[in-house]
């Protein structure tokens, strides 16, 4: 989803760095707050089995993939991106 919102809007390739990717596209601090405490709770080998429900986190989910349907409904399936110039952007990426 932050990867979606950062092509939305920056109309570039997302960083792969996701503190980067945070940093750049998430601006509700509640969101942030909850989302900064599950990765600290990763970072410190706290295995998350079975939590309860974030429901901060569960809203912002829903709500954001219900923006990207929407976004993505309005695309014409028949107009599809120039293949040889994606191909070079992939080159460029992998320094080929």
């Amino acid at each position: 989803m932050f990867a979606c919102s950062w092509v939305e809007q920056k109309r570039s390739f997302p960083p792969m760095e996701f503190q980067t990717l945070l940093d750049s596209v998430l601006f509700d601090s509640i969101v942030r707050k909850e989302i900064d405490s599950l990765l600290d709770k990763k970072r410190n080998g706290i295995e998350l089995d079975e939590e309860n429900r974030i429901d901060v986190l569960n809203e912002f989910i829903e709500t954001q993939i219900r923006h990207f349907e929407e976004v993505v409904s309005g695309f014409d399936p028949a107009q599809k991106p120039d293949s040889k110039k994606m191909d070079l952007e992939f080159r460029k990426i992998l320094n080929l």
